[in-house]
């Protein structure tokens, strides 16, 4: 996560952890091949949907608009993400 002062512009996905608020507790959805925890929360810009992967301690929050534009990609488009899965990540951590 990109602290205040290090250069790097915060990342609109992420927050802090004493930033954020549950709404709901938490629902686990998996398969033989992921897991994943999701939970509504309430952050400094509104309402967020916090996804959680407990294999790769990692979270994501998404807003309305980004949910919104899931559910009108197609399985061709959506299975572009799992062609580099860590891409994201590893930038992340050299950044």
């Amino acid at each position: 996560m990109n602290e205040a002062g290090s250069g790097n512009p915060p990342d609109p996905l992420r927050f802090p952890e004493h930033e954020i608020q549950p709404d709901t507790d938490w629902l686990e959805v998996g398969n033989e091949f992921a897991t994943v925890s999701v939970r509504r929360v309430r952050t400094r810009n509104g309402a967020r949907l916090e996804i959680r992967s407990p294999r790769r301690e990692l979270s994501v929050f998404l807003d309305a608009t980004l949910l919104d534009a899931l559910s009108w990609q197609t399985a061709d488009s959506l299975s572009l993400l799992l062609e580099t899965p860590l891409e994201p990540f590893a930038r992340r951590a050299y950044d």
